[in-house]
Parts: structure tokens; sequence; C-alpha cells
């Protein structure tokens, strides 16, 4: 491909680079990816995703091999109180998957996701990975926009272009810096030291460390996970204390010291010991023109939720299928302006909620744990409730619930998961008698429309769906976000409406069985 021939280019190949590279190219987009590191498989950071992030690994086939390097979430996840004891305990099923059609929490250890992504971004047709590329500037008209790129290795510059950039570039992007985007705190920052350590053996088991533990300890925060064999590190992450030198903690007696109730030092190596900072941020101006931002470059979660990684893929599940229709041409570029609608208020949902969360558990007031730690034990306590947050105001409009929220996948009798049936689509899920309620003109036109697919009742997922709804008809969008349900054909055809590029498809196939 010639610089001029990227539809998207995007800007760093951390996971959600990789994924929203993987979902473009699937869609048949001509992506160039571009890192600057030259090897970019070992930034080991993220360790938690959700059944909502392994369905959007299933939308570029690469979750049942994403499944092989990782672990479903072992045993329980008990938070600890201040006096050692335990305050709640949530146990893991392991025997059935979740509403997701994936266990609802996995364990990952991030060069091992970010190699496989590589891998299936290496062989396909449409995509292009260059590591060693420095982005040392973003210009843009109204018809395209310019890329300058350094070699590492050479020092030489470039340009590429493309109708449209994505920022997918970290905490500390370029990109947003280049279009004037800001992000602006929504909490307190806290400075955490983070440990990942494999075992020397690969039967090696901390009698100490069988569960995850959020230890809510004043005298010192900390988490600890158990991790899984040689696939997925001992996790630790200890609160810097006022005062403390951050440099002075990664030392190896300070990381025997802190994990010594935990572990045998003499039985693991440390890999990594490094001083984060926590942070909470959200971004101003997710879209400028041709330029938009993803994950980490478009809000910075910090992690008593474990979502940071998630809500950097639903950023990607939600762009990339409009971005493939636009730049396929079947819609014009206002369906963009939709992301940071439905995504900004999405994502400080989590934000705020993980902040909540950590002022929970992570208090230093030792008066102010004893209390939390009573009113936990008593029953009492609200405080930790399970968050489903919905899309903010796009496609759905103002519709009530369903609309806006995450669909569940049930699987086929053949085992497979239905949205392996569905495809990259807006699928139509509805009974005949519905269906044939709808204006023929209207109806002729969605079964036309590529990006569209129709299900009848025939299909025994599609039955469980509109049960679960109670609906004679629901429309998933291709992020199996739930565009809206419909009991007649009137609010049919207007959910129909909603589609975009319906009356301007041209000829297509949809599935009735």
């Amino acid at each position: 491909m010639s610089a001029d021939d990227y539809d998207v280019i995007v800007v760093g190949c951390g996971p959600v680079g990789m994924v929203l590279s993987a979902l473009l190219a699937n869609a048949g987009v001509r992506v160039l990816a571009l890192e600057r590191e030259d090897e970019i498989g070992f930034r080991p950071r993220a360790r938690h995703i959700d059944g909502e992030a392994m369905r959007v690994l299933q939308s570029i086939g690469v979750a049942d091999a994403g499944a092989e390097i990782m672990s479903p979430m072992q045993g329980a996840l008990r938070l600890v109180g201040a006096d050692g004891g335990t305050l709640l305990e949530q146990r893991f099923d392991q025997t059935q998957r979740g509403r997701q059609g994936w266990f609802e929490d996995y364990q990952l250890y991030q060069p091992l996701l970010l190699g496989l992504l590589r891998e299936h971004l290496d062989r396909s047709a449409t995509a292009r990975l260059r590591t060693s590329c420095e982005v040392t500037g973003v210009t843009q008209n109204s018809e395209r926009v310019s890329v300058e790129i350094r070699r590492g290795e050479t020092g030489m510059s470039e340009r590429v272009t493309a109708a449209y950039v994505v920022g997918c570039d970290g905490a500390n992007s370029f990109v947003r810096r280049e279009i004037g985007a800001s992000l602006h705190a929504l909490g307190p920052d806290h400075p955490f030291l983070v440990i990942d350590a494999f075992p020397m053996r690969a039967e090696y088991e901390s009698p100490d460390l069988q569960v995850s533990m959020i230890v809510c300890d004043p005298a010192r925060p900390h988490y600890a996970s158990p991790g899984h064999g040689m696939t997925v590190p001992i996790r630790f992450e200890f609160m810097v204390m006022p005062g403390e030198d951050g440099e002075e903690l990664t030392k190896p007696a300070a990381l025997a010291g802190l994990t010594q109730p935990y572990l045998d030092a003499d039985e693991v190596h440390f890999e990594r010991a490094a001083v984060y900072v926590f942070h909470s941020l959200l971004l101003d101006q997710w879209r400028v023109g041709r330029v938009l931002l993803a994950g980490d470059a478009a809000h910075v979660q910090p992690p008593f939720m474990g979502q940071g990684l998630c809500s950097g893929f639903r950023d990607a599940s939600n762009l990339a299928w409009k971005l493939a229709m636009v730049c396929r041409g079947e819609t014009d570029d206002g369906l963009l302006d939709s992301y940071q609608s439905e995504r900004s208020p999405h994502a400080r949902d989590w934000i705020n909620e993980a902040n909540r969360i950590g002022a929970i558990v992570m208090t230093t007031n030792a008066a102010e744990a004893r209390a939390r730690d009573k009113r936990i034990r008593s029953g009492e306590s609200r405080e930790l409730r399970p968050l489903q947050p919905r899309l903010g105001p796009g496609l759905h409009g103002d519709d009530p619930e369903p609309a806006g929220t995450l669909a569940p996948q049930p699987s086929l009798p053949d085992g497979r998961r239905l949205d392996d049936l569905l495809g990259p689509r807006f699928a139509v899920i509805t009974t005949d008698d519905l269906w044939r309620g709808v204006a023929a003109p209207l109806r002729e036109a969605v079964e036309a429309a590529p990006h569209v697919v129709v299900v009848n009742e025939g299909v025994s997922a599609a039955t469980e769906l509109l049960a679960h709804y109670d609906s004679a008809a629901v429309i998933l969008r291709p992020d199996r976000y739930v565009l809206g349900i419909a009991g007649d054909a009137s609010a049919l055809e207007g959910l129909l409406g909603r589609i975009p590029a319906i009356s301007a498809a041209p000829a297509g196939a949809g599935l009735t069985h």
C-alpha cells in the first residue's frame, strides 16, 4: 500500500490500538498502525479484562486463542479489613460462563496478549504495522490527515496520510496535544508500587496467597493476587505512603519485605517493580475533525475496578464499526459525532465508581477504617454494589433502557456464540409475524443492506434474546449494545430508521434462518 492508500492511521500499538486496528482491518478498512517502540510486547501493565472485553476479542477472531494464555479469575476476591479479618468475599464461578458468553473476569499477562494481537494483524491483507516510528506532527484539512513520522533506526522523516487518524498513544498522548484536547481530573492521584513476580518453579504456589485480596489496612492499603502458573504473574500493588522514597521501595530488600506475608522471595523472580501514579482523567474532546482519540489517550482510570483496559476495548468496539461505515462510503462522518456522546459518559461512570470504591477501601485513617469495617460486617453497607452503566446519548436517543445497554450473548445449539452468527453488523432480531408487518419498502431495504442482518425467531438464541427483553423485536448494534426494542410494527419501523445508511445500501443478503 502506498502512503495515500490508508483509510485510517492508528498511532500507538498497545492493546487498544492493536484491537482497533484489527477491528478495522477485519472490516476491510486499510489501516496503518504506528508504534514508537521497536518491540511492542514488553510493557506489562493491564492485568484484567472482563467478559465484554473477551467478546471484543471474539469479534476479531482471537478470543479462543486468548483464553489459552489467560486465566479465569481463580477462587475468590477477598476484601480484608483493618484487623486482618474478611469483610466480604466474592467467589468466581468457573463452572459456567456468564451473560457475555465468556467468564466474567480474566487475568492476563499483557505481553502475551500483545503478541497474539500482533500475529493476527500481521496476517491481515488490509493492515500494516510499523514499529520504531515516532509521530512528530499531525495536521489535517477537510479531506485528509497528514502524519509526520521519524524512523528510530535511521532518524529519517517521512509523511503518511489517511482519511482519519486515531490516537491510541497512551496517557501522555502526542496526538492529543497536537489537536489541542485536554484531560481533566475527576479524582485524586494515588502513587502505588506495582510488582509483578513469576515463580521460579512452575509448581510453586504460595500457601498464603490462594485468592486475590484487597487489603484495607490503613497502615498500607494494598492488593495481592496469586496469578496463574507461568502465564500470569503474581501481582502486588502497594500504596506509597507519605514521605517514602519510591526508588527505595523498588530495591530487592524492600520488595522481599513488602511481599513477605504472602510469599518467599527466594521462590520468585521479580520481573517488574515500579511506582505508578494512578490517575483519574477524562478527555474534553474525543474528536477534532478527522482525528479521534481512544484508550488511555481519552481516559485514565484508577485500577480499583479493573476497568482501564476494558474501557479502551469499548472505545475500539464503538469506534471501529462507525469508522468502517464512513470509510466505505456508506454514511457521512456525522456518525462519528456519536462516539464521544456515547463513550464519554460511560467512561466517566467507571472512573467515578473506581474513585468511590478506592476512597472506601484505601483509606489511611484508622478510625474511618474501623467504622467502614463495622458497616460492612453488619450487612448495612451498600457501598460495594455492581455497576452496569449504559452508553450516553447517541443512536438510541433518549429511549429508556434497555436501549444503550450491552446485550447478553446466548449460545447456539452447535456451541457457537451468537455473535459468530451475526458478524460485525446491525442485527434485527424479531418474530416472523412482526417482521411481516413492517412496510415492504423498508423491509426490503433492510434485507438488502450489507451492514444489517435479520434473524427470525427460528434461531434458538434469537428466541432467547427476545424472551430476555420480553419483546417481539430487538435491534443490536455491531458493538452489541442495544439500539432499542419494539413490540409492534410501528415501533420497529422507527428503530429501523435509526440504522445508518439503510436507504442508500447496495443490494446484499439478509440472514433469515
